[in-house]
């Protein structure tokens, strides 16, 4: 997770802690800064991580870590550990970021040139070069070759001076004696941090705002009360510490955490995941002891669900989200909107499952016959020409969105038109879903997409 310098501070200063740069001059440090860090006795200081977010300076990276507090500074030495994973940063990527930033010109982004942008890239190119790598240095001269190979006809194509191989080998051949012993697989000591309850501050450069969706029980999609109460709990959390949580987020922008929880013996283990916007996934497990749970685990209709939360299909592929992610929470009040999309041209049919166990077919409807959607195009239902909107309203609980799509067209359900032209379809919810599937053609592509919505009383 990622906090801007503003959530950093906020953070600190709730811990009753200020913020200070780590560098050499920092205007906000107090003049007497450096005979106070030399009276220091105490540390209180366990661990600095550096490299979390994939990066880190081999050249600039000190074995110190500094943190000014409201009493008094702490330092602590041979405390720094630096994921093994972490990609460097080398003269070629400050070198590259500055002549981009040149070529760009009126539209430069203003990065600060220190080669974190082409490092980036080396890491989705798979050219890069890792901390771990180190340990091996044969394998280092093998990838800096390579790596060099890849620079080459761009320096030379815009005529900039570059170090030779040889001479950056040899840099951090002075260095990686020192930084060896900090490179580890540091997943392990976070993991062994939270498991005996201690604390993780994380801190990054470019803030992130969350979404938080729902927790189910296991596979169902349903989210009962103790879901309720993560949901709940952990925006709350993220509030507090400053975290921009985000009401509406269609086109994922932002970072969707949600979840899932299931009974293993005398413990309930909670799985919580975050994704990014660019598909990435950070996820994290904790067990609770189950008489610390003072809520109802299994929740009610889990079985009536199952035949909605099936995943299905041939030659065909179907997505279906709604405003607030794939496994969305909304309040009393709050309005929802689903989104479509298909790898074909197809026919689509969409049913809506409420709280009380009604099924509506919202796509089409009676003042929207064509169920026709194009390949790669994303749909939104109810649309801006619509008669009708999806307002959350009591009895509240766990809801789901229905989708079957098919290369052929499909006969509509039985039922009657209500409200807004919306079709409420006949029959239990597992002879909808049968009913459903039986009419697609054999012949046909087909695909079904489901999306639990849980509502619940306002705040």
């Amino acid at each position: 997770m990622e906090y801007s310098l503003r959530h950093v501070s906020r953070i600190l200063r709730f811990f009753g802690m200020k913020y200070a740069k780590p560098y050499p001059k920092d205007y906000r440090r107090p003049e007497n800064a450096e005979e106070e860090f030399k009276k220091l006795e105490e540390i209180e200081l366990e661990n600095c991580i550096i490299g979390f977010l994939d990066e880190t300076s081999p050249q600039l990276a000190s074995n110190t870590q500094r943190l000014w507090s409201f009493n008094k500074p702490s330092v602590k030495k041979n405390t720094t550990k630096m994921i093994d994973r972490a990609h460097m940063i080398l003269p070629y990527h400050q070198l590259l970021d500055g002549l981009q930033e040149k070529i760009k010109g009126k539209l430069a982004a203003g990065t600060t040139k220190r080669g974190i942008g082409p490092t980036y890239a080396d890491k989705m190119n798979r050219i890069g070069l890792r901390m771990g790598d180190l340990k091996d240095f044969s394998l280092v001269k093998e990838k800096l070759d390579l790596l060099f190979q890849y620079k080459l006809p761009i320096f030379e194509k815009y005529n900039i001076e570059y170090p030779s191989p040889e001479e950056v080998l040899k840099k951090l051949e002075k260095i990686k004696d020192r930084l060896i012993p900090m490179i580890r697989d540091t997943s392990l000591v976070l993991n062994e941090a939270l498991d005996s309850g201690k604390w993780i501050l994380a801190e990054g450069a470019q803030g992130k705002k969350v979404m938080v969706g729902a927790f189910t029980y296991r596979e169902t999609g349903v989210s009962g009360e103790f879901g309720r109460y993560l949901t709940r709990a952990l925006s709350s959390a993220l509030s507090q510490a400053g975290i921009s949580l985000l009401k509406k987020d269609p086109e994922h922008r932002g970072a969707w955490l949600s979840g899932k929880y299931w009974e293993s013996g005398d413990e309930v283990v909670v799985y919580a995941e975050l994704e990014g916007p660019g598909g990435e996934v950070t996820s994290l497990q904790r067990s609770i002891a189950k008489d610390k749970v003072p809520y109802e685990l299994r929740p009610a209709l889990a079985e009536e669900m199952e035949p909605l939360m099936g995943k299905g299909g041939h030659g065909l592929k179907l997505a279906l989200w709604t405003d607030k992610g794939r496994k969305p929470s909304y309040q009393e009040g709050e309005q929802m909107v689903a989104f479509l999309k298909a790898d074909r041209d197809c026919y689509v049919q969409l049913i809506y499952h409420d709280a009380e166990g009604r099924d509506f077919l919202i796509f089409p409807k009676r003042f929207r016959r064509d169920n026709f959607i194009k390949a790669g195009k994303v749909y939104q239902i109810p649309g801006p020409g619509d008669r009708f909107r999806f307002t959350v309203s009591p009895p509240f609980g766990t809801e789901v969105l229905k989708a079957f799509a098919s290369t052929e067209p499909v006969p509509l359900p039985q039922g009657k038109f209500v409200g807004g032209g919306l079709l409420m379809m006949s029959g239990s919810t597992k002879e909808v879903v049968e009913r459903l599937k039986r009419s697609i053609r054999a012949s046909a592509r087909w695909a079904e997409a489901s999306c639990p919505v849980n509502t619940m009383p306002a705040r």
